[in-house]
């Protein structure tokens, strides 16, 4: 038998209540954990967690933050934070935070998708098609992140290389409007610009 006083076992419990979507009783089992161990850094993110689902963002704003100061090399818990930044609309916090993630795990696509969103709010294209080629490269499947690129390639009059993701997304996913829409003024503007007009699809 467990000892029901054992940090563990209240752990355990917890993960178990989250797994089951019973986001206050694990709140409360976490909770024992950190009473015990101070320091225990998964049951702070966890709670963050459940906090998170429950959209008590401040609550797990604080806890992922408690995490990474016991555990610096938490990726997730800058992740996890990052996106709570990005919806308070607090862009260079979110960066900072997606880019500590992406140091610790360069091979996260989700963090190099949403940091590339949060450049190309702030206009900064370049980074934005950086970040975006990277996700690509990552994950080369998903039509929305060629959809996204060449949205940005736009932005920067790069109407070429949008039309070239435009149409990349339209093989991935042929029924994605937007996508046409967006190629047709991309081309558009490729004329009026005197550019040479080759339609792939």
């Amino acid at each position: 038998m467990h000892n029901p006083n054992d940090a563990e076992t209240y752990y355990n419990r917890g993960v178990a209540d989250y797994k089951e979507r019973e986001y206050e009783k694990a709140i409360a089992n976490f909770s024992e954990v950190i009473k015990r161990d101070p320091n225990h850094a998964e049951a702070y993110y966890e709670r963050a967690n459940a906090y998170s689902d429950e959209a008590d963002l401040d609550e797990a704003m604080a806890d992922y933050t408690k995490v990474i100061e016991i555990n610096p090399d938490h990726a997730e818990a800058y992740y996890k934070r990052g996106r709570i930044y990005a919806e308070d609309d607090d862009l260079d916090e979110a960066i900072a935070d997606f880019s500590m993630t992406i140091k610790l795990e360069p091979e996260n696509a989700n963090a190099h998708g949403y940091r590339a969103d949060l450049y190309y709010e702030k206009r900064e294209y370049d980074k934005a098609v950086e970040g975006y080629s990277r996700e690509i490269e990552l994950r080369p499947r998903d039509p929305d992140t060629y959809y996204q690129r060449g949205i940005t390639y736009s932005r920067k009059g790069e109407y070429d290389k949008a039309v070239e993701d435009f149409s990349m997304a339209l093989e991935l996913y042929p029924k994605f409007e937007d996508a046409y829409i967006e190629r047709g003024v991309a081309y558009f503007r490729m004329m009026r610009n005197g550019g040479q007009i080759h339609v792939t699809r």
